[in-house]
């Protein structure tokens, strides 16, 4: 039984490890390998992360015929994105993926989250993190087989025609500008959006 939002079961339902970002960058992992190189990695088999410098970096790398083909990186924590950032921008590491997340640990309440009155912000911190389940609790399934997201892909759906469809190329996909040195102007300064 479903023990997502909505779903009234007692099952928790996780991709990998509870918390942090939930297994995503397991889950793009994984299906890169197999998508790009024809490479299953069974559901149930850990992925060989290894730590960095500290336990809120850690690196994994597919190498197929000894040659790396993909490399996956998890940054938490400002200081540790920084490092990543700076390891891109300098040429010294060419990520396939990168995951990052400001909480150092990642987010166990996930990003963006309203913040609570200060009164209760300790409390339901608490109950976030009673609520989240130990890894050895929870049932691994990949987010495709989650059925609210099947329900927001299908047709019909906020995102209906697919992960790469029309509505989902307009609703989620962004383009880039160039930045410049130059200062911006005071209406630009007030059109900022943080």
């Amino acid at each position: 039984e479903d023990g997502g939002p909505g779903g009234g079961g007692t099952s928790l339902f996780s991709y990998a490890a509870p918390g942090a970002s939930g297994g995503a960058a397991d889950f793009v992992f994984r299906a890169a390998a197999m998508e790009l190189f024809g490479i299953r990695i069974p559901e149930g088999e850990p992925l060989p992360w290894v730590a960095g410098r500290n336990a809120d970096t850690s690196e994994l790398t597919l190498q197929v015929e000894g040659e790396v083909k993909l490399r996956f990186v998890r940054a938490y924590g400002f200081r540790n994105i920084q490092n990543v950032v700076r390891r891109v921008k300098t040429g010294r590491c060419a990520y396939s993926f990168v995951e990052v997340m400001a909480c150092p640990a990642g987010c166990a309440n996930g990003g963006g989250q309203p913040r609570p009155p200060p009164l209760e912000a300790m409390e339901r911190a608490e109950a976030v993190e009673a609520a989240a389940a130990a890894p050895a609790e929870a049932v691994p399934r990949a987010p495709s087989d989650n059925p609210s997201v099947r329900a927001v892909y299908a047709d019909g759906g906020y995102l209906a025609g697919g992960p790469d469809g029309a509505r989902a190329r307009e609703r989620l996909h962004t383009s880039f500008h160039a930045v410049t040195d130059e200062p911006p102007d005071a209406a630009q300064t007030l059109a900022i959006q943080w």
